[in-house]
């Protein structure tokens, strides 16, 4: 091959690959950043696409981002505290708990859609389900509060009049992707309800101070304040798989949302168990001042799971967060905060947490990639991105060069012998033609002597 289209193929090679293996590797360059918010940071929820992040603050606030950006994308004003927040999977729907009402927001505008009028302090005690079809509710009866009342209510998304409602005392909700099954707790116990009518599936009579439900609705677990112990059930039976029992309350109980993991502190020991058996794959002594860790301070994702715990706050006003993998009992990952009552979630594919961070000054809300957090990751996969996309055609094209300068060598090698072997045989043919005309004319001098 001519050694000048040799270059122009390499440097064609390097324009095209360089940029595009650059490319590749900036997209996933850490994309972490902050944002200060008005106030105390109440709730935080992530879409389950990792696209949106939802903020609720007690100031009366709600700020929507998506996950590259840290200018939001909506800030709603409530002007009235915000309790929690929760999103839908595609991020599209949003619905902001306040005292007395649930109100559902969309992604691109800041007016309500919808108002939900709900029992007093309802405003915490609500799922939203992943589809963004339905809303289960429910409030607990408080004797300082004359318009409170034990309710349980079932929306759909498209409608502020309930599906159906119950009177039933409500502490906790759990709901499942699609919205078929959710578990309800209160101070009777616990029960699991089909969204097709207002008759539980089963109760179970208990104390829970934390319940979940799996996205497919199949596993069903639940934290017992009365008897301290971890129980995990079958959507089919109000029967346990099996239970533990603890020292101290399990609280919060977490559900992974396959169904397979179980995550659970009780006594500032972190327990992670599979849905098979009851004796813990490993356990974990985490810091802090609470023997116990609340329901958003515990999230999971196919890999990882993510904890924070308050320090003590007669030492120093922080909190420390922890990153796990499932199989390895210590982590991988921690960090402190400042700030008290911080409140931590992690990405469902496990590429960035966000945390709130509750300061005396400062009021912020951090998302951390992971790629920030373990940047090794991103030099070694720009590495491979670089050989893939730049050496590997290089070294084709370098290969197939010298193969095809190796065919044209061997080609007018031969070529070379063939003229070769003719221009000897040429020679030796013309040698053998004069030899034989030597050899005729002495022949016609000797018959000439002869006469």
């Amino acid at each position: 091959m001519n050694r000048y289209l040799r270059i122009y193929l390499l440097t064609l090679t390097f324009c095209i690959g360089f940029p595009y293996s650059a490319f590749i590797i900036c997209s996933n360059i850490s994309n972490s950043w902050t944002y200060e918010v008005d106030s105390h940071i109440n709730s935080i929820d992530i879409s389950s696409n990792d696209e949106y992040i939802i903020a609720g603050t007690y100031g009366g606030y709600v700020y929507l981002f998506h996950k590259n950006n840290p200018n939001p994308i909506q800030i709603y004003n409530i002007n009235e505290e915000v309790f929690k927040v929760d999103i839908c999977a595609d991020g599209k729907y949003i619905v902001v708990g306040i005292r007395e009402k649930l109100l559902l927001f969309s992604q691109t505008s800041s007016n309500i859609i919808r108002e939900y009028s709900v029992s007093y302090n309802t405003g915490g005690i609500f799922s939203f389900s992943d589809n963004g079809e339905f809303i289960v509710a429910g409030s607990s009866y408080y004797s300082w509060s004359p318009s409170s009342v034990d309710k349980l209510f079932f929306f759909s998304r498209d409608n502020s009049i309930p599906i159906w409602e119950l009177p039933i005392s409500v502490t906790k909700t759990s709901i499942t992707s699609n919205g078929d099954y959710f578990i309800i707790g209160g101070s009777y116990g616990l029960s699991l309800f089909s969204r097709l009518g207002s008759n539980p599936i089963w109760t179970l009579g208990c104390s829970p101070a934390s319940i979940s439900i799996s996205n497919s609705g199949d596993y069903i677990i639940i934290g017992d304040d009365f008897d301290a112990s971890l129980y995990i059930f079958r959507r089919e039976s109000a029967t346990p798989i099996w239970n533990y029992h603890f020292y101290n309350y399990p609280n919060p109980v977490i559900l992974s949302p396959d169904g397979n993991y179980i995550i659970t502190v009780s006594n500032k020991l972190l327990y992670l168990f599979k849905k098979e058996s009851s004796t813990p794959l490993w356990t974990y002594k985490v810091i802090g001042q609470n023997t116990y860790a609340k329901d958003g301070d515990v999230s999971f994702s196919a890999e990882f799971f993510t904890i924070t715990m308050d320090l003590s706050p007669w030492e120093e006003s922080k909190s420390i967060v922890y990153i796990f993998k499932k199989y390895q009992a210590t982590p991988i990952w921690s960090k402190n905060f400042n700030g008290y009552e911080n409140i931590l979630k992690l990405g469902h594919e496990a590429d960035f947490i966000v945390v709130g961070v509750n300061a005396d000054f400062h009021k912020m809300i951090y998302k951390i990639d992971f790629l920030s957090i373990f940047p090794r990751m991103d030099y070694i996969e720009g590495f491979l991105y670089i050989l893939f996309f730049l050496g590997i055609p290089c070294t084709a094209f370098i290969s197939i060069s010298f193969l095809l300068d190796f065919i044209v060598i061997k080609r007018r090698y031969a070529k070379q012998i063939v003229h070769a072997e003719e221009k000897l045989g040429k020679r030796f043919y013309d040698d053998l033609s004069k030899q034989f005309e030597r050899w005729e004319k002495k022949k016609d001098k000797k018959y000439e002597n002869n006469d």
